[in-house]
């Protein structure tokens, strides 16, 4: 659990100095990674995280495997009720990633995805508030 709880910490971190200062990116960019972002929510929405994590690049990988990605963020969205739509997206570029900020809306609460993707559209790092 510590492992977990270390591997978020870290992965929180790296989130917060991406997001700091990003450049705005154009439509189809913008849309691209979206649409990335929103698959990987999908996913694990479904219980996927085997698949999901599929998607994860290998510096995130040593960081999180797919066992502690699933034990970390499955109880946060059992708490969220059953999934209902995504309310807005936003994408920035911080030097070779691009930062995408999800709010999805569920049947009891609201959740900020903030999910790291770089060039090769391989995820960098994967926040959820």
């Amino acid at each position: 659990m510590k492992k977990v709880i270390s591997s978020i910490i870290t992965i929180v971190i790296g989130m917060t100095m991406l997001t700091a200062c990003g450049e705005k990116v154009d439509q189809e960019t913008s849309s691209k990674m979206t649409a990335k972002a929103e698959e990987i929510v999908t996913l694990i929405n479904d219980g996927n995280y085997e698949k999901a994590s599929d998607s994860f690049s290998d510096q995130l990988l040593n960081q999180l495997n797919k066992t502690d990605f699933e034990k970390a963020v499955a109880p946060v969205l059992k708490k969220s009720g059953a999934f209902e739509k995504f309310d807005k997206s936003t994408v920035e570029k911080k030097d070779d990633f691009y930062v995408v900020v999800l709010v999805a809306k569920y049947e009891k609460d609201k959740r900020v995805f903030t999910i790291t993707i770089n060039d090769n559209e391989k995820l960098e790092g994967f926040f959820i508030k």
